[in-house]
């Protein structure tokens, strides 16, 4: 079953403007290792897909269909990261079959999963690159949008602009990329311009529990 939080927000300070519907999820963790994952042979691969078994063999395909076809009811989709458990062929595959070709304009961001090729505990000797550029790096070709930024400008039926979308890849828990930088800066002075508001999309939420120092959470945003 899905779980929708639904948010309502007045930005346009007009009234009687149509408004835009926007539709958010992620965490999908697509798992699933095909073919050319063993004739690679890779022993990080491998042995995750041996040692993962949550989710294992493509087993939350059935939710992952059902928010595509309940993305088709909105305007706009992005889907903030974590689409994929680790950096399989296999993964990579049903991400494209599922996600990609099935939301054509949507906008897609890296979560922390993403980057990564090694999990659970297993004996073995990693030897596929397990870093944040390698992952840039490999799925940069296949990705519908920048894997680091990308941004869009949003209007209504009636064609009236009113909001710009921003989707950044802050997997690593920071804002790591100087495509983010360089990218805000650009886009804060192109909405200023028109008198749009930023919606700003990523896989990890901003920390709001003020960093004290029994907060058990402020290392994930640190």
């Amino acid at each position: 079953r899905l779980v929708i939080r639904e948010i309502e927000y007045d930005l346009s300070g007009e009234s009687g403007r149509t408004p835009i519907e926007i539709v958010q999820f992620n965490d999908t963790h697509l798992n699933y290792v095909n073919d050319k994952d063993w004739e690679n042979k890779s022993e990080c691969i491998l042995a995750t897909y041996k040692g993962r078994s949550w989710k294992r063999d493509g087993s939350s395909t059935e939710n992952a269909n059902r928010l595509v076809e309940y993305a088709s009811l909105f305007d706009q989709t992005v889907v903030t990261g974590d689409i994929l458990d680790y950096r399989s062929q296999g993964c990579l595959e049903m991400t494209k079959k599922l996600m990609f070709d099935r939301l054509p304009g949507a906008l897609f961001t890296f979560g922390n999963h993403e980057s990564t090729v090694h999990m659970q505990e297993a004996d073995h000797i990693c030897d596929t690159e397990d870093t944040l550029e390698a992952a840039h790096a490999e799925l940069k070709d296949v990705w519908p949008n920048d894997t680091k930024y990308v941004s869009k400008i949003i209007s209504n039926k009636d064609g009236i602009e009113m909001a710009m979308i921003v989707a950044v890849d802050n997997g690593p828990h920071a804002y790591k990329h100087t495509e983010i930088r360089e990218g805000l800066t650009r886009d804060i002075a192109i909405a200023r311009g028109k008198k749009i508001p930023i919606l700003l999309f990523e896989h990890c939420p901003i920390s709001t529990r003020g960093g004290l120092s029994d907060d058990k959470y402020t290392w994930f945003y640190s």
